[in-house]
């Protein structure tokens, strides 16, 4: 008898709609279609899933996508009108966009808003239902209110069973942010891909660089080994990026300005490449003067104190020059530096006699 209960109730879990819904939120779009297909052959589709089922045919590029829209389009513009759920009109103004009327999209996305903001519908507690609020603020335009909600749905959405929202969520939210300066919320917001491991390469490198824009080095160095990892072949980026966020958090405190008493963002291109080329040849100064009396105390330590300089200030002209994508691997080779991120004996004096 349990068993037999147990079955009845994996059989009702493991409906046509359930699994189309199922396989769709995990992006599994051509294993989706027959079952959304049969859904809407049937007349058993709602809105939301007519959608489901154009978007369906739009990633597999079946010519029938268009029509697959505007059948989704009506009967979403029958539901969203009454609807308790945000549901509705968050894929009316999705289908509206797809079929390129931006002005029905705003028009829908702003009715559904200003349900919310008047009290007629209660502000969404649920993490998915909070996602589509956003992108109905996005959809406006309106992107404080969109960063808002995306933050907060992001605290509850499972990249297990809705990558797709939690991608579009944290990417969102973490732009928003740069483009602020708010790096803070930038790295948390990216810091939900990298800990649910669907993170990109370029996801990597933008929480990297809020960290190193936060002073966290370590971190910034971490973030972007990990960029290193998903892609060796195009990893000359992240990996000398890693070796100069390395190099900072040994230095720790870097300087606040320039030798010349300006702000490090206030530097040039060119100028901070000639920095960091003048850094190189002072090191190599330093050796040889030691390797010409190494006997000499005093002279070690003038020397070593010039290196400490020397790697303070390479440092913080890289880390700068890192932060602002600019290509330091051909950089760091023209300048004659390259070695100092890859071999720390480079750093060192020739030994006391």
């Amino acid at each position: 008898m349990l068993l037999a209960t147990l079955l009845l109730a994996v059989a009702a879990a493991a409906s046509p709609a359930q699994e189309a819904l199922r396989l769709y939120e995990a992006e599994k779009y051509a294993e989706a279609r027959p079952l959304l297909e049969g859904l809407a052959a049937r007349g058993e589709a709602d809105g939301p899933m007519l959608y489901r089922l154009a978007f369906t045919l739009r990633n597999a590029r079946d010519p029938g996508d268009r029509a697959a829209f505007e059948r989704a389009a009506a009967k979403l513009q029958e539901e969203a009108a009454g609807s308790a759920r945000l549901e509705p009109a968050f894929y009316l103004s999705n289908a509206y966009r797809n079929l390129d009327r931006p002005a029905d999209s705003r028009a829908a996305a702003a009715a559904a808003a200003q349900r919310v903001e008047s009290g007629a519908m209660p502000e969404p507690v649920e993490p998915l239902e909070r996602f589509r609020l956003g992108k109905l603020y996005e959809d406006l335009a309106r992107e404080q209110d969109a960063a808002r909600w995306y933050a907060l749905a992001l605290d509850g959405l499972s990249a297990k069973d809705s990558p797709a929202y939690v991608r579009w969520a944290a990417r969102y939210t973490a732009a928003t942010a740069t483009a602020r300066g708010a790096w803070k919320e930038a790295e948390r917001a990216l810091r939900h891909l990298q800990d649910a491991g669907i993170a990109t390469v370029d996801d990597l490198d933008r929480l990297a660089r809020a960290c190193g824009r936060q002073g966290r080095w370590a971190e910034a160095a971490e973030a972007w080994r990990g960029a290193e990892n998903l892609d060796r072949v195009n990893a000359d980026r992240p990996r000398y990026a890693a070796r100069v966020a390395s190099l900072a958090a040994q230095v720790g405190i870097l300087p606040l300005v320039s030798p010349d008493g300006r702000s490090w963002e206030a530097l040039g291109r060119e100028e901070l490449e000639t920095l960091m080329g003048a850094q190189a040849t002072a090191v190599r100064a330093a050796k040889d003067a030691v390797a010409a009396a190494p006997g000499d105390g005093a002279l070690r330590s003038k020397q070593s104190e010039a290196i400490a300089s020397a790697k303070s200030l390479l440092a913080s002209a890289a880390v700068e020059y890192v932060l602002r994508d600019l290509p330091l691997r051909e950089t760091a080779f023209s300048g004659g530096w390259a070695p100092l991120l890859f071999q720390p004996s480079e750093w060192e004096l020739p030994p006391a006699p």
